[in-house]
């Protein structure tokens, strides 16, 4: 039930968004830095050098982003392109990536897409909505 719940909504946003220029007011490229995962468990997060993982978005002029993960000594990236939409007074960063990769949060498995958000100045994502975590990142450009 909750995958078609997310489901319905990835499709109310994707049909009811209008483009915006850019997310902030603030000129590209950008860079957000993972800060912050929480978990479905109440008041669990972990932050700083506790994260499993580093990790980074850098969003660019031509639309385009890398997502990069530093785990264990081994450093993926995956990137593709994205759009600036607007719906219900949120802007969101939806991504689509040139193939599917294992460092995209998403609901679905073999999904290209993945969708981020912003709230009083910082970007947040993840899968928490099909039980993943929920990750919040800030920016660093």
């Amino acid at each position: 039930m909750k995958k078609v719940l997310t489901f319905l909504f990835a499709i109310i946003i994707l049909s009811s968004c209008k483009k915006e220029e850019t997310s902030d007011g603030n000129s590209y490229p950008q860079k957000w830095k993972l800060i912050t995962m929480k978990g479905q468990i109440a008041n669990s997060s972990l932050s700083g050098n506790n994260l499993p993982y580093q990790e980074n978005y850098q969003f660019n002029t031509n639309k385009t982003f890398t997502k990069t993960r530093e785990e264990n000594g081994t450093t993926t990236s995956a990137s593709g392109t994205y759009s600036v939409e607007e719906f219900e007074s949120k802007i969101y960063y939806m991504l689509q990536y040139k193939e599917a990769n294992k460092l995209i949060e998403s609901c679905y498995f073999g999904s290209k897409e993945q969708s981020l958000y912003f709230v009083n100045n910082k970007l947040f994502g993840g899968s928490q909505p099909c039980d993943g975590p929920g990750l919040e990142y800030q920016r660093v450009n």
